[in-house]
């Protein structure tokens, strides 16, 4: 971002908001100012990994930008120079690609285009560009496994959740799936270096580790391990994990080692954490706020994908409707925050009552709905009217006031569909029409194709 202000005004942008909105971006975010003479100009803004990519202290920048431009290569800087002054004549958005001079050029060019990869990622890929990065770098380092590792809040479990290996190498994934690491005392006070000072775990020689460390000797003896380097992953500055690479032989590291795995740890933080984020946004996109059900914008999609599993193997799924009864009095009775209190009540029932394979849904207002995966006319049906006698086996009590609440049912399932095609609408509506008539029927009940079941 090029800007030019003649009295020297920095931009309207708040530090904290800046250093927010950068550390979720794996290159280097700026903003650049350069005055009306030219001959004075500066980073207003710029993020942290201004120091792991190219070792320039951002403060450093904040009274002149000479240090990045000494980094661009002598034919460049002319032109550089020109397309920013371009940008701030014109208000337009600026561009433009240079060489670099940089002291560790093959590593500085790999960081370069795994950021770019990062930064480019789509929703959903975040797995694949992790397995690059490890590949990259493992393949750059010529190490045996490069892996990520995630722990458990209380750091007493850890789990390896990706992994690279040279050709020939045993993959060791499968057998780090929510691994204990009670018994590995010494390994412990590795993490507690990890968490409380950023420290990097370097392990120049297994055989050679101190007594104290006889069982983690023994565990990496068996997977092969001569040497090893791990570096912490910090999520939102919370250390959440590690990344690490491994040598089955005795081999001589860089010096500056360690440093450059810190600087893959920061692009791997930086990348997790925008994934968390847009993870986040997505969730609160799809629940309900309420009840932290999924919502309508949820359940629809998977109906479709659950009726196309349908169409092409002949699964079977049904779809249940259920309404609080006289929602409207007790809500009337009780105020809107005693409604709330009931609406969550019942969603915790709902999920209580199914499986992890079921989708449970706030459909609107009062109106829940289920969808029964893998199941049969009479599964469901049982199913239904457990969730119909767990109400009323729940008391319902707010503001030390005992709530009287039933529920209605209405039940379709795919099977029915013989005639004409099933779509999502239409199991909605024929679950609706028998909710309505369980409604006619008295309420407190469940109607499906076989007719009435009162509890």
């Amino acid at each position: 971002m090029a800007s030019r202000f003649g009295n020297g005004q920095q931009t309207e942008l708040s530090a904290r908001f800046f250093q927010k909105l950068a550390s979720g971006v794996p290159g280097v975010l700026f903003v650049y100012w350069v005055s009306l003479e030219g001959d004075s100009h500066r980073c207003s803004f710029i993020s942290e990994h201004v120091q792991s990519l190219f070792g320039i202290d951002p403060s450093d920048l904040s009274d002149n930008a000479d240090p990045i431009f000494a980094m661009i290569h002598p034919e460049d800087v002319d032109a550089v120079t020109e397309s920013i002054r371009a940008s701030a004549d014109t208000l337009g958005t600026w561009s433009y690609r240079a060489r670099l001079r940089l002291e560790n050029g093959g590593f500085q060019r790999l960081i370069a285009r795994l950021s770019t990869e990062f930064i480019n990622l789509g929703f959903g890929t975040i797995d694949q560009c992790i397995d690059e990065l490890l590949r990259s770098i493992g393949m750059f380092f010529k190490v045996d496994r490069a892996y990520l590792y995630c722990f458990s809040d209380d750091y007493s479990v850890m789990t390896n959740t990706h992994e690279w290996c040279r050709d020939g190498v045993p993959a060791l994934i499968d057998t780090q799936q929510q691994v204990s690491i009670e018994d590995f005392h010494w390994w412990q006070e590795q993490i507690e270096g990890m968490v409380s000072g950023s420290r990097v775990v370097f392990i120049e020689d297994v055989d050679r580790l101190d007594r104290e460390a006889a069982p983690e000797r023994a565990l990496l003896q068996e997977q092969g391990v001569s040497s090893m380097f791990c570096v912490p992953i910090r999520v939102r500055g919370r250390v959440t994990g590690f990344f690490g690479v491994d040598s089955l032989r005795q081999r001589a590291w860089r010096l500056d080692q360690a440093d450059l795995l810190i600087i893959v740890s920061g692009l791997l933080s930086g990348a997790l954490e925008r994934n968390r984020l847009e993870e986040e946004l997505l969730n609160q996109s799809i629940r309900d706020p309420l009840t932290g059900l999924h919502n309508r914008r949820y359940l629809m999609p998977r109906l479709d994908e659950m009726l196309g599993r349908s169409n092409r193997h002949g699964e079977r799924f049904a779809l249940a409707m259920f309404d609080i009864d006289h929602f409207k009095k007790i809500n009337d009775s009780i105020g809107h925050l005693g409604g709330d209190y009931i609406l969550q009540r019942f969603a915790d029932i709902l999920v209580s009552q199914t499986r992890s394979m079921d989708v449970v849904a706030r459909f609107g207002g009062e109106e829940f709905i289920v969808v029964f995966s893998a199941v049969e006319h009479g599964d469901v049906r049982q199913f239904v009217q457990r969730i119909l006698e767990a109400v009323h086996e729940e008391r319902f009590v707010f503001n030390d006031t005992d709530i009287p609440v039933t529920v209605s049912a209405g039940v379709a399932g795919i099977e029915e569909f013989v005639d004409q095609p099933a779509t999502p609408d239409a199991l909605i509506a024929r679950a609706d029409d028998r909710l309505y008539m369980a409604k006619q029927a008295g309420r407190d009940c469940l109607v499906d194709a076989s007719g009435t079941l009162r509890i």
